[in-house]
């Protein structure tokens, strides 16, 4: 699957929750807390893009509070429709995950798609979602920054930001997704091929902005990620892929409250205080709870790299294999794993198509 359509692959555990009476902003419908059993709820996350596929749609079912995996919804129909009645159907490759054919088609802006489900004889769809055009990012950039932690312990790091605007005036709701990779370097490999890996990681932080209300349609300085010099990240060398998506005022509603909803774990499926609801319903029934969004999205990217001279005035942790031996260890053999290995802390060997020689 291509970088465009990465949705930070997410642990998807709803929860059956308390009833909360809330007003959504904007277009999204108001929930009046009367019905209180969403247990078994269908649970959908599905995107397409103007970028290759293939695109996938994730299913499952809601669980009560304190369980600790979703259910997969499994043996649905599923596919994306246009206005004209073309259907772009999805093939279940695993339980509950559905693909798209990479080869067939991708997301064109200036058309309206839709998300249809069939489970069981009963009818799921989404409202019809135009793929608008995305302006491009102005700029990605980061500043040396000291943060503390919540025990007081001062934190050296980086910041990083993104500038954008749109001088057409199309949009004025921005979502973006941020994806980290970086290189782990060992300190005393034993096999030389051992020394170097690579790892990667998507944000589930949701990033959202509005210009609505300001004089011009400018985001400036808009806060992606802080990356401290703890673990490897900044070791050696590290790079930042942003994602940026024009979205309507509805998506930009729906994304707010589940921010608001869930700020640290920024994810869809992790558990929430009260039912979202998003863009897809039961066509037989409009008062079925179904959570998730269909988002159709264009995309405009910008990659970032920073090197370890390029913070070099920061301040790292030394070395950690050194408390190990009072100096340099007189023979890496007698080191613990976590020293001589870079597959033990979780990378892989082979070296990213875009990293730099």
């Amino acid at each position: 699957m291509s970088e465009a359509i990465v949705s930070a692959y997410i642990s998807r555990k709803l929860a059956l929750v308390l009833p909360i009476v809330f007003i959504f902003e904007g277009c999204i419908e108001s929930f009046d807390g009367k019905s209180t059993d969403y247990e078994n709820s269908l649970v959908v996350d599905a995107a397409i893009s103007d970028q290759p596929g293939p695109y996938q749609v994730l299913l499952s079912r809601s669980r009560p509070f304190g369980t600790a995996n979703s259910l997969p919804q499994t043996g649905a129909s599923v596919c994306v429709t246009t206005l004209e009645g073309v259907c772009y159907p999805f093939k279940e490759v695993a339980p509950g995950k559905y693909l798209s054919d990479s080869a067939e088609w991708r997301g064109q802006p200036g058309t309206t798609y839709k998300l249809e489900i069939d489970v069981n004889g009963i009818h799921f769809e989404s409202s019809e979602e135009l793929l608008r055009s995305t302006p491009a990012i102005d700029s990605v950039y980061y500043e040396l920054e000291e943060r503390y932690t919540d025990a007081e312990e001062v934190l050296s790091g980086i910041a990083l930001f993104v500038d954008t605007h749109d001088e057409n005036n199309s949009t004025k709701f921005y979502k973006w997704t941020s994806i980290e990779s970086w290189e782990i370097k060992i300190e005393y490999p034993i096999d030389f091929n051992l020394w170097k890996c690579y790892d990667s990681d998507t944000s589930k932080i949701i990033q959202i902005a509005t210009t609505r209300g300001l004089s011009k349609n400018v985001v400036s300085r808009h806060e992606l990620n802080y990356v401290s010099t703890e673990g490897f990240r900044l070791g050696s060398y590290y790079s930042l892929l942003v994602q940026q998506s024009a979205i309507d005022q509805k998506a930009y509603s729906y994304w707010s409250e589940i921010k608001q909803s869930n700020e640290m774990a920024g994810s869809l499926f992790d558990i929430q205080h009260y039912p979202i609801r998003g863009n897809i319903y039961n066509t037989s029934d409009a008062e079925e709870v179904v959570l998730g969004y269909f988002e159709v999205l264009s995309i405009q990217d910008k990659r970032i790299f920073i090197s370890r001279r390029d913070v070099k005035d920061l301040n790292f942790p030394g070395p950690s294999c050194y408390s190990v031996w009072d100096g340099p260890p007189p023979d890496p053999r007698f080191l613990p794993r976590r020293c001589t290995d870079c597959t033990y802390h979780g990378g892989s060997l082979k070296k990213p198509d875009f990293w730099p020689n």
